[in-house]
């Protein structure tokens, strides 16, 4: 994980880069929730970790997302972890 001081930085840059996606509109209707403190560098560029609620609203779910220069995606497969506790498991050996 990174210092918070280049934590923040980076997210800013991340979030200006991919405005959609991080848009307030786009996290309500997805019901979003992206854990900043997860920020990691990766030779393909920074992961992190998001949750997002199941279709039915009864469970949420969490995602190992990567922010290159094409933008986010998600690395390996969506809502694919329980607990925040297995997702930044996962974020450091994908």
């Amino acid at each position: 994980m990174m210092n918070t001081s280049a934590t923040n930085k980076m997210w800013t840059k991340i979030q200006k880069a991919n405005p959609i996606w991080f848009s307030p509109e786009s996290m309500k209707f997805w019901q979003s929730i992206v854990y900043f403190d997860t920020l990691t560098k990766h030779n393909d560029g920074y992961r992190f970790v998001s949750s997002e609620k199941n279709f039915d609203g009864t469970q949420t779910l969490y995602t190992v997302r990567v922010a290159t220069k094409r933008g986010i995606e998600t690395l390996g497969e969506w809502q694919g972890y329980k607990t925040l506790k297995d997702a930044k498991e996962a974020l450091l050996i994908l």
